[in-house]
């Protein structure tokens, strides 16, 4: 991402309008904290499991046998609190396509309102030697199509 001139800007992510994919979510009741919202480590295990779901849908399961993705940078924006019981949506989108990495965009959304953003740098690698390796031209069109459906 950059801000040079003529380039568009980033998607706002606390925006329903700035994703195509959504995906629906239950709240646990295992998910609250003492204070009865649902934890940081809940919200970050959302992102997640709905990330692996749309890595999964552009054909790069995380249980493929020879190459995977690792999480290179997380982070997680905590706009309002969430309380159980209910359910969420998730917005995911590519925010960039890099050589070997993908960097994900998402929104945690209940009622209408964007509760949390997070973005997710997954770094493709060869499962034996541990390295990154370039993203093909075939995947890297499925991501983008995805992203955009």
């Amino acid at each position: 991402m950059s801000d040079a001139p003529g380039e568009a800007a980033p998607p706002a992510l606390d925006e329903r309008a700035s994703y195509a994919h959504f995906a629906r979510h239950s709240l646990r009741f295992a998910d609250l904290d003492a204070l009865g919202h649902v934890n940081n480590l809940a919200t970050a295990a959302i992102f997640e499991s709905v990330r692996v779901s749309f890595l999964a849908e552009a054909g790069m399961p995380v249980s493929a046998p020879k190459r995977g993705f690792v999480i290179a940078r997380m982070t997680v924006d905590y706009l309002r609190e969430l309380h159980f019981p209910g359910e969420v949506e998730v917005g995911t989108r590519v925010l960039r396509i890099g050589r070997s990495s993908i960097t994900i965009g998402q929104g945690l959304f209940s009622n209408g309102e964007c509760i949390a953003t997070g973005t997710a740098v997954c770094v493709r690698i060869d499962r034996a030697s541990g390295r990154a390796i370039a993203l093909d031209a075939p995947l890297r069109a499925r991501i983008a199509a995805l992203s955009e459906s």
